[in-house]
């Protein structure tokens, strides 16, 4: 007599079987998605993505696995970026002025213990580019980004002269 013994795997969706289905459009800087306007609220990804050695270095350590943003034609003013990062990402997230080829560090900075964190920096006008990813030790994960103007927290007292 035999006897036959069928087993069922259940497998769970994966950072790995994420990763199968290819890297995120925004993985390369030539293919930052566009940020259309400010304020503005962007998710993200580092699941997939590839580590590129050609991405700069930041103040703020080496990102791996990172995705990009386009803030195009910014106007002059204080800029603020911050970062909710879920799950086990710890991220770092960097902001450069892209003019021409070149990349002028702008600003950066790493998630804190709760997957946060902000940056801002005085933008005089042009374009910038955003980057994402994750700290060398960190998982891959989803993130939310939010970009705004920061206005003036207050007003000169007294009436205009």
């Amino acid at each position: 007599m035999i006897t036959i013994v069928a087993s069922l795997f259940i497998v769970p969706a994966t950072a790995a079987a994420a990763r199968s289905a290819g890297p995120p459009a925004n993985d390369n800087r030539a293919a930052a998605t566009a940020v259309q306007g400010l304020p503005a609220t962007v998710s993200g990804t580092t699941v997939g993505a590839t580590d590129d050695p050609k991405d700069p270095r930041s103040d703020c350590g080496r990102a791996h696995d990172t995705v990009w943003y386009r803030l195009s034609g910014a106007q002059a003013g204080r800029l603020v970026v911050r970062i909710n990062a879920f799950g086990d990402l710890d991220a770092v997230v960097a902001v450069y002025r892209a003019v021409r080829s070149r990349l002028i560090p702008a600003g950066c900075t790493a998630t804190d213990d709760n997957g946060r964190g902000a940056l801002s920096f005085t933008s005089g006008g042009g374009d910038y580019l955003v980057m994402v990813g994750r700290e060398r030790t960190s998982d891959d994960g989803r993130f939310r980004l939010t970009m705004f103007r920061q206005e003036p927290s207050s007003k000169a007292p007294g009436r205009a002269l």
